[in-house]
């Protein structure tokens, strides 16, 4: 099937329809026929992709591939290795290893399209939100068909950039749009406490660019007003906050450090990514050190030593640098600094592959969870998902496997770190994922043995109380902690050229970062005052009372309210979960531990049993908080060296994190 004959008088039907209905009547009549598209509508892997995931076995982009001959010398060759690139990547979110597979998968997530569109075309996909119907899907594309052929225009001046990755003064909306920008650098600048009022105001009056965006709150009645010095403190709001995970190597040291003293400063919660911290800071400056240490698949910087200062450990499954991608960071960041932190050599790509790194089902997960709490037992336990259709009956697994926290991480997240070819149509809107996620862990009966964060692109106080009334107890920020230091939304951040000094390992770039803790400070205390201002507004005290409470949101009147409706509903046999979350209590450790740190010859014996799991994280722990220091790298193992010998049958993760200096020795 093709789309070539189209001209001023025909044009052509928006050719993943057209392949998916040919594709389904294919089937249907039991027939095996290749199905050829040839198109001029496919531009980029994920157009190709999406082709491939409803039946298509070839695709030919004729126009993407004339223009690419025409730009330059071996623009084809280019072109094609690009397409080939982003499919390989597509493919790897899904843990499929060839494109035969993929195809007929219908693999994707059906966004604001309504139902009848999906039960004609897409039946075999994830259906999400409901949105335009047939009519106006058919409608766009001849408007843009006659736009397209426009002879009063005399040019091709029309056909303007829409601003699709970069902001363009004509095209799309973006949620960093620069009259935002320069509303957080006018209130970090004027330093007045105020001047946080013109800036959140466009959380409530910005044109939609998110799923929150359609909706407002309900008017408190009277018999819930309260009055505002009943509101929870600023302290308390300021407890439930954090910075996402943003690397030391996607970011500056200089910036990392900076917000890292700001969140302890105020009670909060910064994350070191993936990739570790400098491990001076604990004893050099240990008010720098990041309260939440990431671990992900390449165990990049992962320590014991990492682990044991941690108040919180997050395992990355599914977000990285853009929701499904994976940490990513390319080799010209990974400078000899960076390079020893992470034990790598410098120069090197560093990717954490996702969806599911080194987890490939509950009892994996479950298993890390207990090493991680071997190892630290007084730290919380998080893992960190990806807003997605089915997130929800994952979070069950999550919280049955033992996580304290579970994050539920939006698909306009991530802080440029990754290529612009990877930072669209990857993940789902926090909102879907955040409110099925808080709806089948209540249904399950497991809701108040977890805490529920919530990231991407999270701005303003308003965001964070739509969240809490969705059903969120802990909000991350990401983007905007890095607004508040100055980033200026250049968007060049995996070019390693941020112009000022935030997102690049460049050291004469890294001299023009002028960020200040204090910046952070104040950015996220305007955001705790606003969230105050909205909890008064609605009746209630604390976000705690907030949470869960769609009752308090209704639909904003737009052409598309009916989009949000089902983000509003409450589950029959679920319930309203307003009490705050219990701190959950562990279960006690075996006594080997105490058997093995007591000093005794080096042949003694230590029965073991598969029951004895992580007993080399557990030491490794109790080691490194006695006090004991792992001998520097590079240096030879010499008196300090403990050695521990064991008879029997080892359990799981008998050496997990292991600390340097200490051998383990196994007969049986």
């Amino acid at each position: 099937m093709s789309d070539r004959s189209v001209n001023a008088q025909r044009s052509a039907l928006p050719v993943l329809l057209a392949a998916a209905a040919a594709a389904n009547g294919i089937r249907q009549s039991g027939g095996n026929i290749p199905l050829l598209v040839e198109t001029g509508q496919a531009f980029d892997a994920h157009h190709v992709a999406l082709l491939v995931a409803v039946g298509a076995a070839a695709v030919h982009p004729y126009l993407a591939l004339d223009l690419a001959s025409a730009t330059a010398t071996g623009g084809v060759a280019s072109f094609r290795s690009a397409l080939e690139v982003g499919l390989r990547k597509v493919l790897a979110r899904m843990g499929i290893s060839t494109l035969a597979s993929y195809r007929n998968s219908y693999l994707f997530e059906v966004i604001g399209l309504d139902r009848e569109i999906h039960e004609q075309f897409f039946t075999d996909a994830a259906f999400v939100l409901p949105g335009k119907s047939l009519a106006e899907v058919l409608e766009d594309a001849l408007t843009n068909h006659v736009t397209a052929f426009d002879q009063t225009a005399g040019s091709a001046s029309t056909l303007r950039d829409r601003g699709y990755f970069r902001f363009r003064k004509d095209g799309e909306r973006h949620a960093n749009s620069p009259e935002l920008v320069r509303a957080m650098h006018s209130f970090i600048k004027s330093k007045q406490e105020d001047g946080f009022d013109d800036y959140a105001q466009l959380g409530g009056t910005r044109e939609p660019v998110a799923l929150r965006d359609l909706l407002e709150f309900v008017s408190a009645t009277e018999s819930a007003e309260t009055n505002l010095g009943e509101v929870e403190s600023e302290a308390a709001i300021l407890r439930r906050l954090s910075t996402q995970a943003m690397s030391l190597g996607a970011i500056s040291p200089e910036a990392h450090r900076t917000i890292a003293l700001a969140m302890n400063h105020i009670g909060a919660r910064s994350n070191t990514g993936e990739g570790g911290e400098d491990p001076e800071l604990y004893r050099r400056e240990p008010e720098a050190s990041n309260k939440v240490k990431q671990v992900a698949s390449g165990r990049f910087g992962v320590t014991a030593e990492y682990l044991v200062h941690a108040e919180e450990i997050e395992i990355k499954m599914a977000q990285g640098s853009k929701p499904g991608e994976g940490g990513q960071l390319p080799s010209f960041k990974v400078t000899p600094y960076i390079a020893q932190l992470r034990h790598v050599v410098p120069g090197t790509s560093l990717i954490s592959p996702p969806p599911h790194h080194d987890i490939y089902s509950i009892e994996d997960l479950a298993q890390l969870i207990h090493d991680l709490r071997a190892i630290n037992p007084a730290a919380r336990i998080g893992v960190k998902l990806v807003s997605g259709a089915g997130v929800g009956i994952i979070a069950v697994g999550v919280a049955k496997a033992g996580a304290g926290v579970i994050t539920i991480s939006g698909h306009d997240g991530g802080t440029g770190a990754s290529p612009l070819t990877s930072i669209k149509n990857t993940g789902l809107p926090w909102e879907v994922g955040l409110r099925e996620a808080h709806c089948e862990l209540a249904r399950a009966g497991l809701r108040s043995r977890v805490h529920l964060r919530v990231d991407g692109g999270l701005k303003f106080g308003r965001d964070v109380v739509i969240a809490a009334l969705l059903g969120a107890d802990e909000f991350g920020f990401g983007t905007a902690a890095l607004l508040a230091i100055g980033c200026v939304m250049a968007r060049q951040c995996h070019l390693n050229t941020c112009p000022v000094g935030i997102a690049t390992q460049d050291e004469q770039l890294r001299m023009r970062f002028n960020g200040k803790p204090e910046m952070v400070v104040a950015y996220f205390r305007g955001v705790a005052a606003e969230v105050r201002s909205h909890l008064f507004k609605l009746g209630l005290r604390t976000l705690a009372e907030a949470r869960g409470r769609v009752d308090l949101l209704k639909e904003k009147q737009t052409r598309y309210s009916h989009s949000i409706r089902p983000l509003l509903e409450t589950p029959i046999g679920s319930r309203l979960l307003s009490a705050d979350v219990p701190t959950r209590a562990e279960a006690g450790q075996r006594s080997l531990l105490d058997d093995l740190t007591v000093r005794k010859g080096k042949s003694q014996l230590y029965p073991i049993t598969n029951a004895d799991r992580s007993v080399g994280a557990r030491l490794s722990g109790e080691l490194l908080r006695r006090g004991r220091q792992p001998s520097p790298a590079g240096s030879a193992r010499g008196s300090k060296q403990l050695i521990r010998r064991f008879r029997g049958v080892a359990g799981q993760s008998f050496g997990a994190f292991l600390t340097k200096d200490v051998s383990f020795h196994l007969v049986g």
